[in-house]
């Protein structure tokens, strides 16, 4: 037994040492990252870095964060940071950074930036990691540098002789398009203009830098002039300039071809010859734009494009998407704009080999192993580890089966034994055999069909569905729910009267002023964006606390019947109020931005806030989202519901006292309303009135059921049984059922010699014969043999006396009676008594009757023993 201990132990250990690493993305960090596009890209080490951008908040941004794989625990956790600046960097967007690993620093050049002037001039910041005040310091160029134009849409690229190459982009004062190629040394600040002549414009391309001195340009708007129409650089093409040769050629590309796109992301494969070419923008007619999420690889040595199959799922379509290397197996691409929408999110790129081969898309919540980090090809096949442990835990279980058996054989055999002529095989005496073979035949089948019937209903609670239930009772009182009120395109700056500044003033029509439960919302905390992007964004809340509601009662009794909020602000605007409705407990503006008005306690988890606050940076939520028009007057009736869902617990199978996941919800009517003259005869700066009020004063739950759980399938089950054991009885007829249950029949130990003990001390005080166990006359047939004897005893001896002929009859009675009585406790036992108990008091009787035997045995040996000492 302790070898099989130590087998089992041994077996557990290897699954538990050999269980192998991994690491997800985490989703809570979704809420913490800003929507960028155009945002500056470089990798050091293993991070990647970027900065600036444009974000929903801003057309220019300073954000320097970075992202990297952290071991935790065994994992490969990502990580998301904001990089330290003792003093912020400037304000840019469609910038282009240079990381100069000998110095450990990063060259910024600027693309767009806020408050550009007609005569500015390309700036360029630096920054180094390895100095302890990290700041962007501007770089002054050589006294003979040339002092170039600001411009975007460019490309600043290290080649291998340690200079930087800025090519093509668009100038911001004149729009015109640029065919300028500059160069900067960053050891002595100097900056030249080595154009060539007759060379093309380029923007919005992409700019790869080849270990042999070449720079290949590829994808990007393109024209013969800086006035001329701009087309795209095909496919086939690609503009190659040799820092050795200094020369410019147009290098002809073979392999797939692909319509000719702008703004992509390109980086050079591990292999130091092929370029990776992600998304873009296809398209210059606004109505005929699409964005792409393909990936592309264009082989230098061989000059043709090729696409590799990927798994998973790639990135959604965007461009000026940011890309780079995580490690040497995994790239990121974050970040980029589809059409109007700035995008978030992570994706990373896991491939094999140099070549980038094996290609594998991974998003949130999909973990990958750290076999995989390290460059093995992923398999779903079980490992030779896994298939060993697999075969000997198979060998002991099956070693511990045929010790068990063997163990127990005696057991097994007796039980196997008792179930056989108890259970299976039970003719009853006067019923030929072929009426218990076809009970027998009869209830294999009925066994047939009742697991059918229990596989049958065990899959349809496992896969039972679900059922809601409305429950309405009337209220006198309802809770008013969470509004927040956002103000799009009004100035709020201090510059601003206070009159044109967004405002609104809360109250009930039976005048009950509800402005203590208003809030102004911090909007350097969080600031949804909307779609229409009409200017700034000014929000407002509305919470109550769950004593304040509205009543059916008019007259003065009450808070009021309905809830208006009056909007005011500057009325020569053209903006619009957006308005999003929360039902109470369920405002996740109320824990982000620490409301205090309300007391009912929230129900959101950090995931779900998250969400929130992604979807509010994308204008996705669209639940409860209404907007109105300035001059207007809307409308809405609501229903607060507390919907009642069953949670995912195993215990909700059961069907008894099921858990629940009380989430409240709300149901909304609205009605917009038309410009009227009568919003304006309230005063100069009154924009619209908003009317809430409940669409009916009750309380209304929605409960959830499940259509099969384990107990109505029970149910089910015992009906399908009684019908069963019905049929049986009137096709067989009745078998009695045992007094006795399982405690009785199964015990062992003490409990069983209990049961034994009492049957004999309470059943056997006169020591007679068991009914329906032990035969009322002498087994050997005494009855015959003596009434025989007294038969010929008559005859021979026919003259008696009275008395002794009246002794016979009695006799001859007495044995009539013990032979009915016989056939009466056959016929009970066969047909109407289950004998069981009688027949455990007869085994008991024995063998206490064996063990008395036993000890009078001993005692008379023991006794002749000392006889013979003695002699």
């Amino acid at each position: 037994m302790n070898f099989l201990k130590f087998c089992l132990f041994s077996i557990l250990l290897y699954f538990i040492t050999h269980v192998n690493g991994s690491y997800i993305i985490p989703s809570e960090l979704i809420g913490d990252i800003d929507n960028r596009a155009g945002a500056a890209t470089f990798s050091r080490g293993n991070t990647v870095y970027t900065y600036g951008g444009a974000t929903y908040k801003e057309e220019f941004s300073n954000i320097f964060s970075s992202i990297s794989l952290v071991n935790d625990e065994g994992k490969q956790n990502m990580l998301y940071e904001i990089v330290y600046q003792q003093t912020p960097g400037p304000l840019c967007a469609r910038s282009t950074t240079v990381y100069l690993p000998e110095s450990d620093s990063v060259l910024l050049f600027i693309g767009r930036y806020p408050d550009n002037q007609k005569n500015d001039t390309l700036k360029v910041f630096k920054y180094k990691f390895n100095e302890p005040g990290r700041f962007w310091d501007e770089i002054i160029l050589a006294n003979n540098s040339v002092i170039p134009s600001t411009r975007r849409d460019y490309t600043a690229t290290l080649a291998t002789n340690g200079k930087i190459y800025l090519y093509g982009g668009i100038e911001y004062a004149t729009n015109d398009k640029l065919n300028q190629l500059l160069v900067f040394d960053p050891l002595t600040n100097q900056l030249s203009d080595i154009t060539k002549s007759h060379q093309s414009t380029l923007n919005s391309h992409t700019a790869t830098a080849l270990p042999n001195g070449l720079i290949v340009f590829v994808t990007g708007s393109t024209s013969v002039s800086t006035r001329s129409i701009l087309s795209a650089l095909p496919s086939e093409e690609a503009i190659v300039y040799d820092t050795i040769n200094d020369a410019f050629t147009i290098q002809k590309i073979g392999g797939i071809s692909f319509p000719g796109r702008t703004s992509s992301s390109a980086i050079l494969a591990p292999d130091q010859k092929t370029i990776v070419l992600f998304g873009g923008l296809q398209g210059y007619d606004m109505a005929k734009e699409s964005v792409c999420n393909d990936l592309l690889f264009l082989d230098t040595s061989t000059w043709t494009w090729s696409a590799s199959p990927s798994r998973g799922f790639p990135p959604a379509p965007r461009n000026q998407a940011s890309i780079g290397y995580l490690n040497s197996n995994n790239l990121v691409i974050a970040y980029g704009q589809s059409i109007t929408t700035l995008r978030n999110d992570i994706n990373i790129l896991q491939f094999n080999g140099q070549s980038m081969t094996t290609l594998t898309w991974l998003r949130e919540f999909q973990a990958i192993t750290s076999s995989q980090l390290t460059g093995a090809r992923p398999s779903n096949s079980l490992g030779a580890g896994s298939i060993s442990g697999i075969v000997i835990g198979s060998i002991v279980v099956c070693i511990i089966l045929i010790a068990f058996i063997w163990k127990t054989r005696r057991y097994t055999r007796s039980f196997l034994v008792n179930a056989y002529y108890n259970i299976i095989w039970t003719p009853r005496l006067g019923e030929p055999v072929w009426v218990e073979g076809c009970r027998l035949v009869f209830r294999f089948f009925i066994l047939l069909l009742l697991l059918f019937f229990f596989s049958y209903t065990l899959w349809e609670v496992l896969n039972s569905s679900i059922a809601t239930i409305t429950i309405s009772s009337s209220e006198s009182t309802i809770q008013t729910p969470d509004i927040r009120i956002c103000f799009d395109g009004w100035t709020n700056s201090s510059e601003t009267s206070a009159n044109n500044r967004p405002h609104l003033i809360c109250s009930t029509d039976e005048g009950y002023d509800c402005m203590e439960f208003i809030t102004p919302l911090n909007m350097t905390l969080h600031q949804p964006a909307f779609s229409d992007r009409l200017g700034e964004v000014d929000c407002f809340l509305y919470a109550a606390p769950k004593w304040f509601g509205l009543t059916d009662k008019t007259g003065g009794y009450g808070n009021g019947t309905t809830l208006i909020i009056s909007l005011y602000g500057n009325n020569t605007v053209t903006g619009a109020i957006h308005t999003t409705f929360y039902p109470p407990g369920m405002d996740p503006n109320v824990v982000y931005y620490n409301i205090t008005t309300t007391d009912i306690r929230q129900l959101l988890t950090p995931s779900q806030i998250d969400s929130w606050i992604v979807a509010d940076l994308d204008d996705r939520y669209a639940v409860n989202v209404y907007s109105i028009s300035p001059k207007t007057v809307v409308t809405l009736g609501y229903q607060i519901q507390d919907h009642q869902y069953l949670t995912n617990s195993g215990w909700n199978t059961i069907g008894f006292l099921p858990i629940y996941n009380h989430t409240p919800e709300l149901t909304t009517n609205f009605r917009p309303g038309v410009v009227s003259s009568f919003i304006q005869s309230r005063g100069s700066y009154h924009l619209s009135n908003l009317k809430v009020f409940p669409n009916n004063y009750a309380t209304v739950t929605l409960l959830e059921e499940r259509r099969s759980t384990i107990l109505s399938v029970l149910g089910s089950l015992g009906g399908v049984i009684s019908l069963a054991v019905a049929f049986q009885m009137w096709l067989f007829g009745f078998r009695p059922n045992s007094p006795w249950g399982i405690i009785q029949r199964w015990s062992i130990g003490p409990i069983r010699r209990s049961f034994e003990h009492n049957l004999v001390s309470r059943f056997d005080s006169r020591h007679t014969s068991i009914p329906l166990v032990d035969s009322v006359y002498h087994p050997k047939g005494a009855f015959d043999s003596d009434s025989s004897q007294y038969l010929n005893e008559a005859k021979l001896n026919f003259e008696r006396s009275s008395e002794e002929e009246e002794m016979i009859d009695q006799r001859q009675r007495l044995l009539r009676v013990e032979e009915r009585m016989q056939l009466t406790e056959t016929l009970l036992n066969a047909y109407y008594v289950n004998s069981e108990i009688f027949q455990k008091l007869s085994e008991s009787i024995k063998q206490r009757k064996l063990g008395d035997s036993d000890d009078t045995l001993a005692v008379n040996e023991s006794e002749q023993n000392l006889i013979h000492e003695r002699l």
